[in-house]
């Protein structure tokens, strides 16, 4: 056993030399210093007054060279073995100690040029070839590209081609000057090969005539210019053919060290610092970087008050440039998305079949932010994910024992999308041993994919809100953490939000449509767990309303929507830090200005679908949790679920039954439910959220074609012609193969609808295909033809969308799958009881609905032009702001997911 000698000061002075050291092999800084030695050595004698300066820039970097070198702490242990390999530590893409101290005697030597030494006109020459040793220096600068040079041509394939090279230009070279030399003492010919235009003794001598045809072999321009004689004329154009086919070696054999060159120079570290690492290309990274590049637009390179702390803080840690992105993929040559100009500057790298090497390539170390995407071509990609995450948290936690993070350095945040949420509970207990260094959040995309098309089927209109909330054009709901590890935003003193939600969310409200003030709405409060709970470290609470209990738990910030974070930045910074002061502040605001606010106008629920009867196109493991969202709730509902063949329907019938067996040994949250297998093949769907519901629905399997019209006018198990169902969904598959087949079969559903008399908009259709393209054109075709209940969507698109939001809004699933779920809060559409004329400001409908315990999101409203219009928290120089009540066509809010048509708002 041995233990530890290091000083408790050694971490840090560890950390202090990388840094160092960091900086040295910065790209800009070795530029910096290569300039300033051409520079030097310049012919010109306003240089020569300028030593003094270089000397001063020279001898400061090295000394910051020689601090690197015999500051850093080497580990003894570092090579040992053990039984369990242990996480090595970040191997330093420079150079050897040996070979680093060797340059820097070099460094010395040339370091020693600088000093103003006045000499003698003797010695001035002497001296000037002295300073050409600072040339060496450049070696050292680019030692790293020097050595990955030399390694290339080094090899043993390589460096035969060399010698064989060198063997036949010596050769060729010897052998025509061997002739040249016999002819000109047997034959008399002579020709001029010193190029002096003399015939003299010199162009006899063997050495000389080596020379011209060395020459003759290595530039065709040294050919002959007139044939002096026969044989000379042979041997100079003998010469020369060869010498073009060397060449033309050369030139090939150069291209392929170029290349060569340029994949070792992919296999090093990129050399970024607070970037975004996106590990995994497949359909969804081209718009998860659209998204992140449009975002961060908007932010660029703040959006805190000029000149403010805050603005000169993101301005530090942004750059003037806005973020950058590495990302990480299994080919060797990048995708053709990153080839486009607006990509360009994005880093790829490939991904190495070891973890460590690819935390080591993609710079993760110094990342500020890694997302992980689930492979496509994996049979199996949440366990590749979480095993990436595994390895990923123990490394960077192993290192940070090393080396400590600084007293500002912000944690790091890791980002992991799971498919399956039976895994996600695999994926916390990866994250958990880190928690001091990093912050993880898991994206359950197929749950919130198969959440929003429930919700689209069941809300009609809902898909222009989300769209409005989920993309980077329009306003996003923000998560605000007041002071949390690892997030850009924290405050030194957070304020108290007080232990009554329900209050605190209208205090809230109030300040956040304020008049001068961006408007902002509140949706609900970050609360902290019990200590007990390792899985989360934070709950939501959306909506908490006027009467309802009061919840435990410390306030850790609050959830709201808003056109920008700066907004939610600026309502953070101006809350009292304690709920007196801030009854203090009301009492005084309305004791100077009184106001009451009005009653809103009578509102009623719209009618959502009807899911009595539904077609089900298709089926994947997602499909399982909108085969959920859309049973929950209610009674006699009938599902039928087609698949191409015996293979899917097994898989499918296999899928159900795991779900079912997770739900009934409770490794799934309550919210899930059952579906049990009965005689006749069905399954009986039942909820365990709701168990006083006696619930009688079911979901049928059969396999079908559902492409061919017979089937689609006579479907399996009675269900009868299409145009008597309520809803017809098609299912993607993980890579497109069905995008025809569902194309054929929307623009079939045409006519047959047509023929058999279904009422308009009946059923409501909503399909899900692969590429984004054809989505946007069958959106565009059934708008054209006036079917605006058929919606077409993206799967990828949608996938991107939801990763987005994660990397912005940190946690922000846990709200979306309550607003899209139907067992809590929900996005709900209200419609005026009756047709009313005046105005009405949106603070003035916000605050009125929230008397009645529900919160407003956006108003649609139709212009003189007939054109409808949805405003999500408009500003005052926004449309929406003040509006006609003659205009409003609904009103979005959050409030209970009450099922059924009229309720009273």
């Amino acid at each position: 056993m041995s233990s530890s000698s290091s000083s408790p000061r050694a971490p840090r002075d560890l950390r202090w030399v990388q840094e160092v050291d960091r900086f040295l092999e910065l790209t800009t800084v070795r530029l910096v210093l290569s300039a300033a030695i051409i520079v030097s050595l310049l012919p010109f004698s306003w240089v020569q007054g300028t030593d003094s300066l270089f000397f001063a820039l020279f001898g400061t970097e090295f000394v910051l060279r020689l601090f690197v070198i015999y500051g850093r702490n080497r580990d003894p242990d570092e090579d040992a073995g053990n039984l369990v390999e242990r996480p090595a530590p970040v191997q330093r893409s420079g150079r050897s100690r040996a070979g680093s101290i060797f340059l820097l005697v070099v460094d010395l030597v040339a370091l020693i040029s600088f000093v103003p030494i006045p000499t003698s006109p003797a010695g001035a020459r002497w001296l000037r070839l002295f300073r050409l040793t600072r040339m060496v220096l450049l070696i050292s600068y680019w030692a790293p590209l020097v050595f990955d040079l030399w390694s290339i041509l080094s090899r043993r394939e390589r460096a035969r081609q060399i010698v064989l090279m060198g063997f036949v230009v010596g050769g060729l070279s010897f052998a025509g000057a061997v002739v040249m030399f016999h002819l000109v003492d047997s034959e008399g010919l002579v020709v001029d090969v010193t190029g002096d235009e003399q015939i003299d003794g010199e162009d006899r001598k063997f050495h000389n005539l080596l020379w011209w045809a060395f020459r003759q072999v290595q530039d065709p321009g040294n050919m002959l210019s007139s044939p002096i004689a026969i044989p000379l004329v042979l041997i100079s154009l003998g010469l020369t053919v060869f010498g073009l086919f060397l060449v033309s070696f050369l030139i090939g054999m150069g291209t392929d060290v170029v290349h060569e060159l340029l994949q070792l120079s992919r296999l090093r570290p990129a050399g970024l610092r607070g970037h975004t690492v996106i590990v995994g290309v497949n359909a969804s990274t081209p718009r998860l970087l659209a998204e992140l590049r449009r975002y961060y637009r908007k932010l660029l390179p703040t959006d805190s008050r000029v000149l403010s702390a805050a603005w000169f803080r993101d301005l530090r840690r942004r750059g003037l440039f806005g973020q950058r992105y590495l990302v990480v993929g299994r080919t060797e040559e990048p995708p053709d998305f990153l080839r486009a100009p607006e990509l360009s500057r994005i880093v790829y790298r490939e991904r190495a079949d070891q973890d460590d090497t690819l935390m080591r390539r993609a710079d993760v170390f110094h990342a500020k932010r890694v997302v992980l995407l689930a492979d496509p071509d994996d049979p199996t990609p949440d366990a590749d994910t979480i095993q990436i995450l595994l390895n990923l948290v123990e490394r960077v936690r192993a290192q940070v024992e090393r080396q400590p993070r600084r007293p500002n350095e912000r944690q790091r945040v890791v980002i992991a999308e799971i498919l399956d949420d039976s895994n996600i509970a695999a994926a916390r207990a990866a994250v958990a041993p880190g928690r001091n260094t990093f912050r993880g959040f898991v994206v359950p995309t197929e749950r919130l994919v198969a959440l929003f098309i429930a919700g689209v089927v069941r809300r009609p209109g809902l898909g222009d809100l989300l769209e409005e909330l989920l993309t980077s054009r329009g306003h996003e709901l923000y998560t605000c953490f007041f002071r949390t590890e690892g997030l850009g935003f924290s405050m030194d003193e957070p304020p108290d939000l007080g232990r009554d939600s329900a209050r605190a969310i209208d205090r809230l409200l109030r300040r956040g449509l304020q008049p001068g003030r961006s408007p902002i709405v509140p949706v609900g409060l970050l609360l902290a767990t019990e200590e007990d709970d390792a899985s989360l470290d934070f709950r939501v609470l959306v909506n908490p309303r006027p009467g309802d209990a009061v919840e435990g738990g410390r306030g850790l910030g609050f959830v709201a929507i808003a056109d920008n974070f700066g907004a939610i930045r600026d309502l953070a910074e101006s809350l009292p830090k304690s709920v007196e002061s801030e009854l203090r502040e009301e009492l005084v605001d309305a004791g100077a200005a009184p106001s009451t606010v009005p009653p809103p106008p009578a509102l009623v629920r719209t009618q959502q679908t009807k899911v009595g009867r539904v077609l089900v196109c298709g089926f994947r493991r997602g499909s399982i949790y909108m085969l959920e969202e859309l049973l929950r709730g209610q009674i006699g509902a009938e599902v039928l679920v087609l698949v191409e063949d015996e293979a899917t329907l097994q898989r499918a019938r296999d899928a159900l039954d795991e779900h079912s067996q997770l739900v009934e040994r409770g490794l799934m949250p309550d919210y899930h439910g059952t579906f049990s297998p009965q005689p006749d093949g069905s399954y009986v769907f039942t909820c365990g959220a709701t168990p006083e519901v006696v619930e009688d629905s079911r979901v049928l399997l059969r396999v079908a074609d559902w492409m061919a019209s017979r089937h689609l006018v006579d479907l399996p198990a009675g269900f009868g012609h299409v145009g008597d169902l309520d809803v017809v969904i098609f299912v993607a598959d993980a890579r497109g193969v069905n995008d025809a087949r569902t194309t054929t079969t929307l623009l079939k559903l045409e006519d047959l609808l047509v023929a058999h008399g279904a009422e308009h908009g009946k059923p409501r259709v909503v399909a899900e295909v692969f590429d984004p393209r054809l989505a946007a054109r069958l959106e565009e075709h059934f708008r054209t033809v006036g079917k605006h209940h058929v919606r077409i969507y993206s799967i990828p698109q949608l996938r991107a969308f939801f990763l987005f939001q994660s990397v912005v809004v940190p946690g922000f699933d846990a709200v979306y799958s309550e607003l899209l779920g139907s067992w809590g809060q929900s996005f709900v559409r209200l419609r005026l009881r009756k047709r009313r004329s005046g105005t009405v400001s949106f603070r003035e409908l916000a605050l009125g609905l929230r008397q009645r315990g529900m919160l407003l999101v956006a108003v649609r409203i139709r212009d003189d032009d007939g054109r409808e219009q949805l405003c999500v928290a408009p500003g005052p120089e926004e449309p929406g702001f003040v509006v006609e009540l003659s205009a409003v066509r609904h009103v979005w809010v959050i409030a209970d997911d009450q099922p059924g048509v009229g309720h009273e708002a």
